[in-house]
């Protein structure tokens, strides 16, 4: 943005800020209910700093204990990973291994087929030799 555009939009946010406070002072029952919304905010936020002074200790613990059970998860899941990664290297050896000997065992049948088919030059009792 170009300096004139930024200061552009800083009065504008300027101008904004100031018709709001003015209409919150002006107003009479605007200002009554902003009034009533502060301090019940500031009430509920000196509730909620007095319970947690008065339980940090049982606060602490709990965090404390939910962390180490993270921890704990975290540690077992990691492990588990560590397991299946081991598992499907496994897995994926025996596959291989698989595969290659389903692929021996095609080309020894395939050996043996054309083996089977080849004609057999015999010899007839002639002394001629005879293809079966």
């Amino acid at each position: 943005m170009t300096k004139s555009k930024k200061q552009w939009t800083f009065w504008v946010i300027i101008g904004g800020i100031s018709a709001a406070l003015s209409y919150v002072l002006l107003n009479k029952n605007t200002r009554e209910k902003t009034v009533t919304y502060v301090k019940e905010g500031a009430q509920f936020v000196d509730e909620t700093s007095r319970f947690v002074k008065d339980n940090q200790e049982e606060i602490r613990t709990l965090i404390r204990e939910t962390t180490d059970k993270v921890n704990a998860l975290v540690n077992v899941a990691s492990r588990d990973v560590e397991e299946i990664a081991k598992h499907t290297s496994h897995l994926k050896t025996t596959a291989t291994d698989f595969i290659d000997t389903a692929k021996t065992a095609a080309n020894e049948l395939k050996h043996q087929k054309q083996v089977e088919e080849t004609p057999l030059d015999l010899p007839t009792e002639t002394g001629e030799k005879k293809n079966v």
